[in-house]
């Protein structure tokens, strides 16, 4: 019997390797994940807007292949980093964005002399009278 022969009932069988996937898979899965982000970056890039529905599938993609690859990265930095760490920055990262527009409506309400908004669901609500103000 070889090393990689184990004894069963009927016979030997051949174990199955239980190693980590190939390095060519894993860079297919990262190329396939990156080209899956560059329709939405080359929508936003250029400013077209095809269609809403369009949009919603090109930038969800987007974003799912953009969560993907976050969490690929937070696996391989674990042997690197305490997962604590890793924790934090994805969670940082994760809000980020909503933080984003929260500085964005400030920063907006202040230059233009307006009473600050207190809360996201405001400043949407005040974007929204905002559009619709301007397209009547």
């Amino acid at each position: 019997m070889g090393a990689d022969q184990i004894p069963g009932l009927s016979g030997t069988v051949r174990a199955k390797s239980e190693g980590k996937p190939s390095v060519r898979k894993l860079w297919i899965s990262i190329i396939v994940a990156i080209l899956a982000m560059v329709p939405a970056i080359l929508l936003r890039a250029v400013g077209w807007r095809p269609d809403p529905i369009l949009d919603a599938a090109v930038f969800g993609a987007a974003i799912l292949s953009a969560g993907f690859t976050l969490s690929w990265g937070a696996e391989t930095a674990e042997g690197q980093i305490s997962a604590g760490l890793i924790l934090a920055v994805v969670a940082i990262i994760t809000v980020l964005p909503e933080y984003a527009v929260d500085i964005y409506y400030a920063w907006r309400a202040g230059q233009a002399g307006a009473q600050g908004v207190a809360t996201l669901p405001q400043c949407r609500r005040s974007l929204r009278q905002t559009i619709c103000r301007a397209t009547a």
